[in-house]
């Protein structure tokens, strides 16, 4: 039975990205990568879990109920699908229509979200260039400055330096925004960040690729170069956002207990499934998803004390079914540990949600899929799918709805811009 589990969900995970290269990898671009983060964090981690006997990676057993979590995550795959196939749009041109967006708004706003970053940080007395110079041990890693409000607009400043690669920008321009969006992404140790950034550029430069060799090597360079970044941030986060200061950075590539790490949000929502089946912890019925997406985006003067309820009750019950209460008491992790998206919907709704969720994103991907025409559409489903990914990989819905939000911001601002624009120069 757990053979032929394994079969049907590495089949899936292999099978529909396959399938849609073959229908045309341009047009179903989104739903392929989402399909490959999806099987990179919780199809082939569960697997090996299970082939090379990680089960134990947590100090609990978990493997009796791997069979549950492969029929799960079948069952996630299918009706992913039938909601991607479930309303067939024609797609648009491939063609993005770049003339209604002057780079000029693209460039103002870039400096007026950075300037609102820097100046929440300066003002703060957070020295962002002695980090980069090794002048401060000072932490990093989660401070806010003055507002996480402002803080966030990183996000946003992440989706205009892609925006302004999609239209084609002055490419000295391009380079000093990208610098920018770095300078900052760094010293707060958000890998995620560098990864919106990367898979961002890949989004856009795969559909209107062509073959070029100067173009080709470029590419390679800059996406090299954020890579590198990436491993770099990944091996020595402790010691840029000052949890370590005063050890020596490392510049070896990542080994395997590195890459073993990253595969544990698998293992998580086995647990959960276990911790639910032995009444250890209950289905919240929703509430880690609306509540705590409320609270997420009231003010803290609304809360008794200035201070929102945290940590949330998913977070809490991790760690009672991993059986942990510090950070000493699990071997080589930490207190805290993350689920996936197929957690994060078990948690709260059961098998049911599943898969009404996985249709729902399904349609989601087809939908922005079907927009590609248009520069900003075209973004908006870039973006969505960033936002997804936070979801796949650490599965805690009002962390996604937090990051959509600023993601979009600079869009919908942009949007705005183009709608106003007609109204402005005919009174001019």
């Amino acid at each position: 039975m757990k053979i032929f589990l394994e079969l049907i969900v590495v089949l899936l995970s292999i099978g529909l990205p396959l399938y849609l290269m073959r229908d045309g990898f341009k047009k179903n671009i989104l739903a392929i990568f989402f399909l490959l983060i999806y099987g990179s964090y919780v199809v082939w981690p569960l697997i090996l879990i299970h082939e090379f006997s990680l089960n134990h990676m947590l100090n609990i057993q978990v493997d009796e109920y791997i069979v549950r979590a492969f029929l799960l995550d079948s069952l996630f795959l299918i009706f992913f699908a039938f909601g991607y196939f479930l309303f067939l749009r024609k797609n648009k041109d491939m063609q993005a229509d770049t003339k209604e967006i002057s780079p000029h708004i693209v460039i103002f706003l870039y400096w007026t979200f950075f300037s609102l970053i820097f100046l929440n940080n300066f003002l703060s007395d957070i020295d962002l260039l002695g980090k980069w110079l090794g002048n401060s041990n000072q932490m990093t890693y989660g401070v806010k400055g003055i507002s996480y409000w402002l803080q966030n607009l990183l996000d946003s400043l992440i989706v205009i330096t892609l925006l302004a690669y999609a239209i084609n920008i002055n490419r000295m321009h391009f380079c000093v925004m990208l610098m920018g969006c770095i300078f900052f992404i760094v010293p707060f140790g958000f890998r995620y960040r560098l990864i919106f950034l990367l898979l961002g550029f890949l989004l856009i430069f795969i559909p209107k690729f062509e073959f070029n060799i100067k173009r080709f090597i470029s590419m390679t360079i800059g996406v090299g170069l954020i890579f590198c970044t990436f491993l770099f941030v990944t091996l020595n986060r402790d010691i840029i956002v000052g949890y370590s200061p005063g050890e020596k950075f490392r510049y070896k590539p990542i080994n395997d207990s590195h890459l073993i790490s990253q595969i544990r949000g698998a293992y998580v929502d086995v647990a959960i499934y276990q911790g639910i089946d032995n009444s250890i912890i209950v289905h919240d019925r929703g509430k880690s998803f609306f509540y705590y997406t409320l609270i997420r985006a009231m003010p803290a003067s609304y809360f008794d004390n200035g201070v929102k309820p945290y940590p949330p009750i998913l977070m809490q019950d991790v760690d009672r079914v991993l059986n942990l209460s510090s950070p000493v008491d699990c071997q080589g992790c930490r207190w805290g540990e993350a689920q996936t998206i197929m957690g994060s919907i078990y948690y709260s709704f059961g098998s049911w949600g599943i898969g009404i969720i996985a249709t729902i994103l399904g349609f989601l991907i087809r939908f922005h899929s079907s927009q590609v025409g248009n520069s900003v559409a075209r973004m908006w489903g870039i973006c969505t799918l960033l936002a997804t990914f936070t979801f796949i990989t650490r599965g805690y819905f009002p962390q996604v709805i937090d990051n959509w939000v600023y993601l979009v911001l600079p869009l919908m601002l942009v949007k705005i811009w183009i709608y106003i624009r007609p109204s402005f120069y005919e009174n001019h």
